[in-house]
């Protein structure tokens, strides 16, 4: 379908749907995440969801780029994501138990024809508070507390394309099955720690609880602060040299010796620090991120079996401007850095196969976006990004057109 069609049909179904809704909130921000110590008073409801998202993103080149350089990946290489169609369609519920217990699933189908079926988050939630002071424990499959953007579902951020550091460490996104603990300490502080079974890259999948998050947050009505910590085993995971793959945080397994993997065994920990500043709900916003990641084992292929030690460092700043209540602006500019060092014989081999020989120069991209909110429950977004990567330079153009309805029932 063409871009000039795809951005027709999205306006056309906006007004059939909503015509008669004069209601216009004001645009998502990083404040829809959820937090896990905030308590919800309602009781006894069941609401019911669902989201239809469609996308057509272009590029002179083959988008995204099948391999970031110099950057230690994992499963196979992505394939060329260009096209127009659909971006995801999801389904869910969210139950509100009794005052301190409540709970959510969400089902999704990510991609068209070769994509895949999803359960996005599957939790629950037990909050009250003591003297004040706000405690929660959720249990089940959630986004894992890494910084802010993290925090926020794919199908809500403001930009389409993930930051190229959040690729890089985490897949674009990071969810996992666990259990976290948060507590509000008074005077804007909240502190929390996490247990989770992994379910892919950055780590491998795994049935035990062999990664821990920690995080320490502050917050007043215009500021955000955020800082993050993960641990986590990394038993064998593979990255394969040869094939493509769509989006996926699954990963071929090293169980097997193969000419075409190359096998991490050791672990990961990964630290975070995220603030967000906006005077008012209608004024300009700033954001950013730090994110480092260092892994160390043994980097496994046929050529032999050095140690491995590997340092990523990266971040972003954001800006983004209300024109209007429904409408709104924003930048993005970010910068990767990485770099590796293996011991051991044939190193300089291993490090060819897996990509990382050379991760001397900086990956960096810059984005811009404007967002459209027409009517409740509707959301239209333009984006531009401009990816770095060593000799070679990627552009894209994405829109987007989303929608969400849901329904009381009790």
């Amino acid at each position: 379908m063409p871009l000039i069609k795809f951005f027709t049909l999205s306006l056309l179904s906006v007004s059939v749907a909503y015509a008669h809704d004069d209601a216009i909130p004001t645009p998502r921000n990083i404040e829809a995440a959820a937090d896990a110590a905030s308590p919800v008073v309602e009781t006894h409801k069941l609401e019911l969801f669902a989201g239809l998202g469609m996308q057509a993103l272009h590029g002179a080149k083959a988008y995204p780029a099948a391999r970031l350089p110099g950057v230690l990946e994992a499963g196979s290489a992505r394939s060329d994501q260009r096209g127009d169609g659909l971006d995801y369609a999801e389904i869910g519920a969210r139950a509100q138990f009794m005052s301190t217990l409540s709970g959510q699933l969400n089902l999704a189908r990510h991609g068209g024809k070769g994509g895949s079926n999803d359960v996005d988050q599957a939790w629950l939630d037990f909050h009250d508070s003591v003297a004040e002071h706000g405690y929660a424990a959720r249990a089940g499959r959630q986004l894992v507390p890494l910084g802010l953007l993290n925090l926020q579902h794919a199908h809500t951020r403001d930009f389409g394309i993930a930051p190229l550091t959040m690729r890089a460490m985490v897949n674009d996104a990071w969810r996992a099955d666990g259990v976290r603990l948060d507590a509000e300490l008074g005077a804007g502080f909240a502190a929390g720690v996490g247990a989770w079974m992994q379910q892919g890259f950055p780590g491998t999948v795994s049935n035990r609880p062999d990664m821990q998050s920690a995080r320490l947050a502050w917050s007043d009505a215009q500021f955000k602060f955020e800082a993050g910590y993960v641990h986590t085993a990394i038993n064998q995971r593979a990255l394969s040299t040869v094939g493509l793959a769509g989006h996926t945080h699954s990963v071929p397994t090293c169980t097997v010796a193969s000419a075409t993997l190359v096998c991490l065994q050791g672990a990961a920990n990964i630290w975070t620090l995220a603030g967000r500043w906006q005077a008012a709900a209608d004024s300009v916003w700033l954001g950013g991120e730090y994110w480092n990641k260092r892994e160390t084992g043994t980097l496994r292929s046929n050529f032999g079996k050095p140690n491995y030690q590997g340092e990523m460092n990266g971040g972003w700043l954001e800006i983004g401007y209300p024109i209007l209540p429904n409408l709104q602006v924003l930048a993005r500019s970010e910068k990767l850095v990485a770099k590796h060092v293996l011991l051991g014989a044939n190193a300089a081999l291993v490090a060819t196969q897996a990509g990382i020989f050379n991760s001397a120069q900086p990956l960096t991209s810059q984005a811009a976006a404007v967002r459209w909110q027409p009517y409740s429950g509707h959301h239209l977004s333009a984006e531009w990004t401009q990816q770095n990567l060593g000799a070679n330079n990627f552009s894209a153009y994405l829109l987007r057109y989303q929608m969400e309805l849901s329904v009381s029932l009790l």
